[in-house]
């Protein structure tokens, strides 16, 4: 039987809307992802007939991430820089829990800032600029599908040089019933295009906020 991993008690290194972020308590190079209880108590509480009749049930998310990465790995034997390496699963006190490797900034003991965080404190320069460029470049034409791709989604981590580059964190799986994005790359590369103009449309308007700051 596996141990256990308590959370509950442990103050969340990030946050969002459906899943809470630790830092794993037994390697702290790793992190876990567990659903967020309010989350679960909403859409899991009292699950539909329909829901009920979901074979991965509220843990669907949780396969199509990680049909990305082993479709990455499929590709190019590993996953690239430019992805979080997942780890595997984990029990924890808030239920099936997904591991990674955590991202980790310059001074290799704090995470990784965020595009949205550097944006807002005017850390937006031509070098950042130019590693973003290079993170499309690879997005548009890596076999995977994103779901929902925002500045909060994308960390910004250096090579043993000191070069920049854009890690995904989030965002990843397809959430059609049919994964058809996936099954036809000319199509995922058109559906990739469109995420990347809802993800400038997000990136312009921080930019504004810096501006009126």
């Amino acid at each position: 039987m596996s141990t256990i991993i308590r959370l509950q008690d442990e103050t969340p290194v990030a946050q969002g809307g459906r899943r809470l972020v630790y830092r794993h308590p037994n390697n702290p190079r790793w992190i876990v992802k567990v659903w967020r209880p309010d989350y679960e108590a909403r859409h899991w509480a009292n699950p539909s007939w329909r829901q009920k009749r979901k074979r991965y049930q509220q843990f669907g998310p949780f396969f199509h991430e990680v049909r990305e990465h082993l479709a990455i790995c499929a590709k190019e034997g590993r996953a690239p820089r430019h992805m979080q390496n997942l780890v595997g699963f984990a029990d924890t006190d808030y239920g099936l829990g997904l591991v990674y490797e955590a991202v980790f900034g310059p001074d290799g003991a704090s995470y990784a800032p965020d595009l949205k965080t550097i944006v807002l404190k005017g850390g937006y320069t031509p070098e950042v600029e130019a590693a973003l460029r290079a993170f499309r470049d690879w997005l548009i034409e890596a076999p995977i599908v994103i779901g929902d791709l925002r500045p909060a989604n994308l960390v910004l981590a250096r090579d043993e040089a000191g070069a920049p580059y854009f890690v995904l964190i989030d965002g990843i799986g397809e959430k059609m019933l049919v994964p058809i994005h996936g099954a036809w790359p000319w199509l995922n590369r058109i559906h990739t295009r469109g995420r990347l103009k809802t993800f400038d449309l997000h990136l312009q308007r921080l930019l504004e906020r810096t501006k009126t700051a």
